[in-house]
């Protein structure tokens, strides 16, 4: 293969993981923007994202907002985060949000903020895309689901440590309801974490 052609190709490769960039980061602002205008702001839990916000993982500086709506039609049957590049949104479903207790809405809350410094980003995305293209699928989903496993702990022991971790096995058990979802390997994995997390991980700040 001589210089120039494989010049070309790199320059092609680049040239379509921008695009791909690009395209992603334009549909995700214009599914935030459709999430808040369906949603309604709720201020509530401002001094909890402010206290909790002083986490180093988290920043005291960050942007954050909450939204609630009736968001389990899109496929969002509990809570999510999303970024704009400025403030972080917190997505979470009206009839999910009813069903569970006070403690149980806040570690939702708390859980959704541990994603900011723990959560699958385009990079990550984009990796795993090509992980499926040049490997066995079946080998690159079950890796990709131990990552996306990984982050979900990182993102319970934020809301086991900022709220406690009885509420946070509550909530797991309300998100996990069906005896199926319990055979999961993202839940037993989770419940085993918080079930054997060390007390001095769980001391609030």
């Amino acid at each position: 293969m001589n210089f120039k052609r494989l010049f070309f190709l790199i320059l092609t490769f680049v040239v379509a993981i921008s695009f791909i960039y690009l395209s992603s980061s334009i549909k995700n602002i214009s599914m935030i923007s459709a999430l808040v205008t369906i949603g309604t702001e709720n201020t509530d839990y401002n001094l909890l994202v402010k206290n909790m916000s002083k986490d180093p993982s988290v920043g005291e500086e960050t942007k954050i907002k909450i939204f609630i709506g009736p968001y389990k039609d899109l496929r969002l049957s509990s809570g999510r985060l999303e970024y704009d590049g400025d403030t972080y949104y917190i997505f979470i479903d009206s009839s999910f949000y009813n069903s569970i207790n006070p403690d149980e809405k806040e570690v939702l809350i708390a859980h959704e903020m541990g994603h900011i410094s723990h959560r699958f980003t385009k990079i990550d995305k984009l990796k795993f895309w090509f992980w499926r293209i040049f490997t066995e699928s079946a080998s690159a989903k079950y890796k990709e689901e131990l990552i996306e496993t990984g982050y979900q702990i990182s993102a319970d022991d934020f809301a086991a440590k900022h709220i406690s971790p009885e509420a946070t096995i509550n909530l797991l058990n309300k998100l996990y309801p069906s005896e199926d979802g319990r055979k999961s390997m993202d839940y037993k994995v989770r419940m085993l974490n918080l079930a054997t997390l060390p007390k001095e991980a769980l001391q609030k700040h």
